[in-house]
């Protein structure tokens, strides 16, 4: 600028040219100038800014204005680089990143929410339904390792149309990379429990009745199919399947409600029907209790005692309200005592199932597998038999 100054003051006073036309010139060069690097400019500050106070970190999920997901990899000073969920690399200029609407993912705490929404039946009683939503959306939470009890899974209700009641569920997953897996574990816990229960979601339909309209029954039970999903029965006929489950007895209980206490005796198992309930165990005695699993609709415990007398290995207790039926010895002995070769399966299922499950930690070959399997078959069906009181063939 100096230089320039000089150069106009010689050039005015001892050629005595105008400088006009230069300063002109120079200032439109200028705009050009200027121009031309605001926006490299505009980019180097709004890096330092971002530096110095950074709206995110490496690694940090971010959703861009264009509600893309976008995982922060490198920031530099001229832009921030990203990487989406398709491994495709984006590239946005620090001046915009400084001036964009985002929404991060990872601060201050890394669970976020996803949402479901999904029509039912009129029919179908909504505190019942949601409270299957909610147990199935907790055991999804549950299985994703969320167990903070201030992070409980949402649901509502949003609408009601002429297809159905429109349920809202809004549920909590650890971070976003467990964005899909998350959602397919938490959707399909919840057509589990729904299906379980004999409930599916509504369509637009429309019905035409050629005779006296009978309402629908609003619980649909099928203690039958409960029985066969259980592998333990799989040697009895279907009469005698029918017959079990007509004895079943309905149980039904409120959160915190203990259904079976660890060390009590039991001569009866438990069929889940709808609901969660939480498996705990005392392993030092001491009356301190550690949660160790869930179980859900369609599964089923306490199997051992009804089958052995033997005391319950775990306290069972509901986590949200449940409803299970009840399988008496009393009731399954009428079956044994008809045909007491049954015991010989039941005991070799259940052997093959509680074996398989330890011989991972056994590191077990298949040699000792099968020795182990046959071992534990024939203890448990030589208590089997002294518990019912059943001869052998």
């Amino acid at each position: 600028m100096i230089m320039f100054s000089a150069a106009a003051g010689i050039m005015s006073s001892v050629f005595e040219k105008s400088v006009s036309g230069l300063i002109a010139a120079s200032g439109v060069a200028g705009l050009v100038i200027g121009f031309a690097v605001k926006e490299v400019i505009s980019d180097f500050f709004s890096g330092i800014i971002l530096n110095i106070s950074p709206p995110y970190q490496i690694g940090d999920w971010i959703k861009l204005e264009n509600d893309e997901w976008a995982k922060v990899m490198e920031v530099n000073w001229r832009a921030t680089i990203f990487e989406d969920f398709y491994c495709n690399t984006l590239i946005i200029p620090n001046s915009k990143m400084s001036t964009m609407t985002i929404r991060n993912f990872e601060r201050p705490k890394k669970h976020t929410v996803q949402t479901l929404e999904f029509y039912l039946d009129f029919e179908l009683p909504t505190e019942r339904a949601m409270n299957m939503i909610k147990a199935a959306a907790k055991e999804g939470q549950y299985a994703l390792g969320i167990t903070d009890k201030s992070l409980e899974p949402i649901v509502g209700i949003t609408d009601i149309s002429q297809i159905g009641v429109k349920y809202f569920l809004y549920y909590y997953i650890p971070d976003v990379n467990a964005w899909i897996a998350g959602k397919a574990l938490v959707f399909g816990k919840v057509v589990n429990h729904l299906f379980q229960a004999g409930v599916r979601p509504v369509y637009p339909r429309h019905e035409i009745f050629t005779s006296e309209f009978k309402a629908l029954s609003l619980r649909v039970r099928n203690q039958r199919d409960l029985l066969t999903r259980a592998d333990m029965f799989l040697a009895m006929i279907p009469e005698e399947i029918e017959d079990l489950a007509k004895k079943m007895k309905e149980c039904t209980f409120q959160p915190g409600d203990v259904i079976v206490r660890q060390g009590e005796e039991g001569s009866s198992m438990f069929f889940m029907f709808e609901g969660l309930v939480n498996v705990l165990i005392d392993f030092k005695g001491e009356g301190e209790q550690t949660k160790v699993a869930n179980i859900g609709p369609g599964q089923f415990f306490g199997e051992m005692s009804l089958l052995t007398g033997e005391p319950r290995t775990a306290t069972i207790s509901a986590d949200v309200p449940t409803i299970v039926y009840e399988l008496s010895k009393a009731d399954l002995k009428v079956v044994l005592e008809k045909r007491p070769e049954c015991a010989d399966t039941i005991s070799q299922i259940v052997a093959e199932r509680q074996i398989s499950t330890q011989a991972a930690a056994k590191n077990l070959d298949s040699r000792q597998l099968e020795q182990e399997t046959r071992s534990f078959a024939a203890d448990l069906l030589k208590k089997i038999k002294g518990f019912f009181r059943i001869g052998g063939r």
